[in-house]
Formats: structure tokens, sequence, C-alpha cells
């Protein structure tokens, strides 16, 4: 049984009860780690995948279907013997999956490993990429070929890494110098070109990728802040009608969100009325609606687009408390039938139905 609690008013509304999707009971008892998931993406036939570190080891599971019942663990080492600080899964043109990851120890450059076929258990070692960074965050341009954002020289310069056309990696070049850089996000906006936000000392700065070209990008621009704090995370979503939208957590613990409106322009920093200690994870419905979800010490909570492309957070659902794990910062994916599905603290829960209700939580 899952439960509704308004975040201000306090009121509790049951919601019905959640099965367990055939194929999915026996999975239960696979696992013999328990890794914390850190990212989750979608194989190019629609499975599944989970990256998840136990110890200093980064281990994965997958469907063994779309939509289907889930492989053991599977462990693919860790490239210095830490724990990695940060873990980025993207999908190659060609549809093989490549993992990126810095460590804790300042200075260390980025790792990375891939699919070295179309299955999810050949896999490439770890090499390193250079670079030396405690931030990261990877973006895919518009013809599939993957480029690596850090921070390096102690948080104060932002570089960049791509593929190139030909095969193999770029060198590191410079996007911009701030005074200390604490978060990064990348997404592939409507018009097929990238845009990076920097959350630094200074305050919030966006720049958008020129057309054709992996060298060339525009000059930063200032974006607002909230009033309710100093931002402390960020991340970004693209509504249904190719808006982006914002969402933040200060150091107040509150969650607001900032929107795009059509031409480009944005709005204020507005309060969800949400808290949390730790970061907001959106993702977008079958039917286009945007939901977020933030872990908190009493479970994942999750709100929603009560329609798509919607633009006050009076249009939006209110949080609902999903349960589950606590004091663990979710990750959410997409199923090829178009249900999410989120994961936390080794376990998992997923719509039953697109765009529905939710299961009860389950052992991945």
């Amino acid at each position: 049984m899952t439960r509704r609690r308004d975040f201000l008013k306090g009121s509790v509304i049951a919601m019905a009860a959640a099965a367990l999707p055939a194929g999915l009971a026996a999975e239960r008892a696979k696992a013999d780690v328990t890794p914390a998931p850190l990212d989750v993406i979608r194989n190019s036939d629609g499975r599944l995948e989970v990256f998840a570190v136990n110890g200093s080891d980064i281990y994965h599971k997958w469907q063994h279907t779309p939509n289907g019942a889930w492989s053991d663990w599977f462990n693919l080492g860790s490239p210095t013997g830490e724990a990695p600080n940060e873990l980025k899964a993207a999908r190659n043109s060609d549809g093989r999956l490549e993992i990126f990851m810095i460590t804790t120890t300042p200075g260390n450059p980025v790792y990375h490993i891939w699919q070295s076929s179309g299955t999810s258990t050949g896999w490439s070692g770890w090499q390193s990429l250079g670079g030396g960074t405690s931030n990261l965050a990877v973006g895919t341009n518009a013809d599939g070929r993957l480029e690596v954002f850090q921070a390096t020289d102690n948080n104060s310069t932002v570089q960049h890494a791509w593929q190139q056309s030909g095969g193999g990696w770029s060198g590191w070049h410079d996007l911009g110098g701030f005074s200390g850089v604490y978060d990064l996000q990348v997404i592939l906006a409507a018009d097929n070109q990238q845009q990076l936000f920097v959350l630094a000392n200074e305050g919030l700065f966006t720049t958008r990728q020129q057309p054709g070209t992996s060298t060339g990008w525009s000059g930063f621009a200032t974006l607002d802040t909230p009033s309710t704090g100093v931002l402390e995370n960020i991340s970004v979503a693209m509504n249904s009608d190719g808006l982006l939208e914002l969402f933040g957590v200060d150091d107040s613990q509150t969650v607001s969100h900032m929107f795009q409106h059509p031409g480009g322009a944005w709005d204020v920093w507005e309060s969800m009325n949400g808290s949390t200690t730790m970061t907001v994870h959106p993702a977008r419905n079958q039917d286009g609606r945007l939901e977020i979800f933030v872990g908190t010490s009493t479970g994942v909570w999750h709100n929603y687009q009560i329609w798509p492309g919607v633009i006050s957070v009076a249009d939006w659902s209110g949080w609902y408390n999903l349960s589950g794990p606590e004091s663990v910062d979710p990750v959410v994916g997409t199923n090829a039938d178009g249900r999410l599905e989120v994961f936390g603290g080794g376990l998992h829960s997923w719509q039953n139905r697109p765009n529905s209700d939710w299961s009860a939580w389950y052992p991945l």
C-alpha cells in the first residue's frame, strides 16, 4: 500500500495496492550482492540495465527481455580500487552502452568502459580519458557521438572531450572558468544542439552548442537562482513540447523548478513545496507528463504533471510517498512499454501500467 501525504498539510490518502508482474517474483532471491544503484539506462533493444556500486567495484544487471525478468549481478571491477564519486551511463550511436566514472580522489582522471559486443556480458577493460575532475556530465550529440564534460583545476575550469567521427576521443578543451563548480548537467535540446548547465559559487550559467560542431559553443549566459536559498544541485528534463525545465535543491532543502518559455527565455524559480537533501530525478511518462522523484528519510516521494507541458506548480499533483528505501538517492528508468521504474537501496518499484499507479518495492 502506498500513501500520499501533502508536504504542507499532512493529509494522508490511501492508494491502491500493487501486484508483482509475472516473471519477476522468482528474481527476488537471485542477487548475492546488494549494490547501491547509481544509474539506469535502456539498451537499444529496450532492456533496462542498472549500474551500481558495492564496495569499490561497479556491478550491473539487466533485463533478459524488454519489460521482463532480471539477470544476476555481474562485476565490472574498478579502475583504481576506489569507489566512484560519480557514474554516468550513456548509449553509443551503434547501441553499445558506455559507462563513465570519476573517483573520490581529487585530480583522478575520467575512466570509461564500454560494451564490446551487442550483449550485456561483453565489456572492454577500464581505460582513462585523462583529465582530473570532481564533477562529471555526459551528453549525446545529434549524430550519436558521446561528449563528456568535467570541472578541473580545483573545479575552476569546465572542459569537454568528444568522440571523433573517425573513431577515438578528442583531447580536453576549455569551455569557461568559474570560482568553483559543483554541478554540471547537459541535455540534447529539441533543436538537436546540446545545452550545458553549470552550477558554481557565483551562480547558475548555461551555454549552447553551435550547429554542426563540437568545438563551437556560445558564451555562458547567467540564469536566475531561487530566492529560498543557494542551489546545491540541479537536474534538467525536456517537456513534451520541447521546452526545457530545471529542477533544483537549495541549502534550505527546498525543491524548486524553473522552465523555458517559447523562444528560449527562462521564467523565475518557483518552489514545489517539497524538501530533500538529495537530487531531483525527472523522467517523462508515456503520455508526455514529467514526473520527478526524490529520496528522503521517509522513503521515495514523487510529484507529476497533471497534463503535459504545464508551467505552474499548481498544475502538478503534489507530493506522494512511494515508501521504499529511506535516505537513498533513487534513479529512474523507462521500460520499453513506457512504464517508469525506480531503483534505490537494492530495491525497485515500477508503474503497473504506463502513466499509472505503482507496485510495492521488491529486491532487485
